[in-house]
């Protein structure tokens, strides 16, 4: 796990500067070690290519990064892990390749060179590569089928300029001055209606993401000439394995590490299930790290406990108090790559097992989004039923209903209507109710009359639903594959809310810390098997998620399902009102950085009021998502 960046094209002393500072902001994506590259034809075009490595397979020197197949000069950066690389060795060793490693990355350099481009197909993992084939004077640019791990670029056609650049973190461009500090429209609106920026936008102006499943080539003048997506979602796994074994495999792979490894053991389903696993492949003692709090309300320690002791890890239970969290609130922000509503849990659990001397850990993250573990399976479907109904009034009328909910049905107090689902119902009246836009509205930030006061240019964003059209197009062709709605929701599910924000934030917050984060259960033949079994075996009774809890009882019992299941949340709720207040009333009142970053002054003052004298349906997450946009804004000095 590291962090890469570089340049392509036209290469100077300027060039080779700027990809200097780019790993200079890396730092802490791989403290380990720092190595750097140039390769140019006598015109200067080539590369630069930046590593810094975070050493966790192969710990020596020989596995320090750009590395080089010596057979042809192809050269790599690499972030991320695979997993299989053994069985791949293997498979070369018997076709006469010979190895100067114990790592993975020259396992990739090796396959490559074996098997071209459609080497990825063999990799099992997480990962954000770049290979420079130096026979083809061509890079390639590759992400992992799930997304898991990040890979941002700038090109000549959004900068005017003769090279693209590359980087793990999309703030490292705005650290070494290479774009300018311009908020993208379209991102800003799609963050205002999710909490976070939806793909394929980023918060700042002319730089994008290298898209999930992706093969992006750049010839050596720094141009993109082709971008194919090498895997899809909608494929199945037909193997005769059980469910249960493609995740019990997951996780063994997942284990592979010449490093200790710790567990997020929360005391939810997916963190005990994902332990319960792990224990039978590991021959170690694991860590396992729960995060507590003092609000009993929010606290599953006891659980968690209960759950170590049985399972025999050594455990480390850290309690995360309203005074420590106001503290390093502004680390966790910081360690945000692009602004959100979500991810400072991580970081607060990440920097517990840092601080403990550990470099890898694993999370429970992906089953609720491939079991159906949240609200929305079971929401979605009767708001589909109920709506498709009422579809069949003409639109005036159901305009009529809407207008009529908002004025005798909704409460007005301190000026704001309810931003909470039953708020939403004006804009489910008026919609067409298919599943996208049903699930799009209930799980909004704001309803669409909120949203439309807080923006100051109603012209600068175009996408429907918080979603750009391209985007949208993507997903709907995805779930034309779907057998039927609940298949359609763990998409969606995936998509939207995992992909753009759990791992994303996760990434970004666990890396500050230079902590690996690895995810078993977001694995593409996890989600292959899934899609393949049927809809009472993959989901059981909605919400259960009883493939996961049927490991668990194996070795815990049923009884450990009778406490309450709080989520890895945090109770940022009280805190907000109480030690942040003072915080939170200064930006909110900040008008020259509302309106510099397109928004409105009023009505965001409004949110602050109403959240503050405890208004109904004005959540911690909607002034969270402010506050977090607003600072962001600030520390990096970006403006619309």
């Amino acid at each position: 796990m590291c962090g890469i960046a570089g340049a392509i094209g036209f290469i100077n002393d300027n060039v080779e500067k700027n990809v200097n500072n780019l790993s200079k902001a890396l730092v802490h994506r791989g403290p380990d070690f720092n190595g750097i590259e140039k390769l140019t034809d006598n015109r200067g075009n080539g590369v630069v290519l930046a590593h810094r490595r975070l050493a966790i397979i192969d710990l020596s020197e020989k596995s320090n990064q750009p590395m080089i197949d010596s057979s042809n000069g192809n050269r790599i950066v690499f972030n991320g892990e695979i997993y299989n690389y053994k069985s791949i060795k293997k498979l070369l060793l018997d076709d006469g390749y010979e190895f100067q490693t114990s790592g993975d990355t020259e396992v990739i350099l090796l396959a490559y060179r074996r098997w071209g481009e459609s080497f990825v197909k063999y990799l099992k993992g997480m990962f954000a590569l770049v290979i420079w084939d130096n026979t083809k004077k061509i890079s390639l640019l590759i992400r992992d089928r799930l997304g898991i791990k990040p890979l941002y670029y700038t090109a000549p056609s959004f900068l005017g300029d003769k090279h693209l650049y590359f980087s793990s973190e999309l703030r490292s461009f705005l650290h070494a001055g290479i774009i300018d500090k311009i908020i993208n429209p379209a991102a800003l609106s799609t963050y205002l209606w999710n909490g976070y920026v939806c793909e394929p936008e980023c918060f700042i102006k002319n730089v994008k993401m290298v898209p999930a499943a992706t093969i992006i080539k750049v010839d050596s003048k720094g141009l993109i000439f082709s971008e194919k997506q090498y895997w899809s979602a909608v494929e199945s796994n037909q193997e005769d394995s059980t469910m249960e074994e493609v995740l019990s495999d997951s996780v063994r792979n997942h284990l592979e590490s010449d490093v200790p490894i710790a567990i997020f053991l929360s005391g939810g389903v997916d963190s005990l299930a994902l332990t319960a696993l792990a224990t039978e492949h590991c021959d170690s003692n694991l860590n396992t790290f729960n995060l507590s709090f003092d609000e009993k309300n929010y606290d599953e320690s006891i659980v968690a406990k209960k759950a170590a002791d049985i399972f025999g890890t050594s455990h480390s239970s850290i309690v995360l108090t309203e005074k420590s969290f106001a503290e390093s609130v502004y680390e966790a922000l910081a360690s945000l790559d692009q602004p959100s509503f979500d991810g400072i849990n991580t970081y607060y659990i990440s920097k517990a097992v840092r601080d403990s001397g550990i470099k890898v850990a694993l999370s429970g993250m992906g089953g609720d989004e491939i079991f159906g573990g949240y609200k929305s399976f079971k929401e979605i479907p009767l708001m589909s039923f109920y709506l498709s109904k009422l579809n069949y009034l003409p639109i005036n009328i159901r305009k009529k209903l809407s207008e009529f909910f908002k004025k005798y049905i909704l409460t007005q107090t301190t000026g704001m209507y309810s931003q909470t689902k039953w708020g939403k119902v004006p804009d489910l009246l008026v919609t067409d109710p298919n599943i996208v836009n049903l699930y799009q509205i209930s799980y909004s930030l704001f309803t669409s009359d909120f949203q439309h006061e807080v923006k100051q240019y109603q012209e600068m964003f175009p996408d429907m639903y918080g979603i750009s059209t391209q985007y949208r197009e993507i997903i709907e062709s995805l779930m034309e594959g779907c057998p039927d709605i609940l298949a359609s929701i763990s998409l969606l599910e995936y998509n939207l809310y995992m992909k753009q924000r759990l791992l994303r934030d996760s990434d970004t917050t666990s890396m500050a810390l230079s902590l690996e984060l690895r995810v078993p259960f977001v694995d593409h033949r996890v989600i292959q098997k899934a899609s393949s079994i049927q809809r009472s075996k993959r989901y059981g009774e909605v919400g259960k998620k009883q493939i996961l809890r049927d490991i668990v009882s194996d070795k815990l019992g049923q009884d450990i399902f009778h406490s309450k299941k709080m989520g890895f949340t945090l109770p940022i709720n009280n805190w907000l009102r109480n030690t942040l207040k003072g915080d939170m009333k200064e930006l909110f009142h900040d008008r020259l950085l509302i309106e510099s970053i397109g928004l409105n002054y009023d009505p965001i003052v409004q949110l602050y009021n109403a959240f503050q004298k405890g208004h109904p349906g004005i959540y911690w997450s909607r002034v969270w998502a402010i506050f977090s946009l607003l600072w962001w804004c600030k520390n990096y000095e970006v403006t619309l």
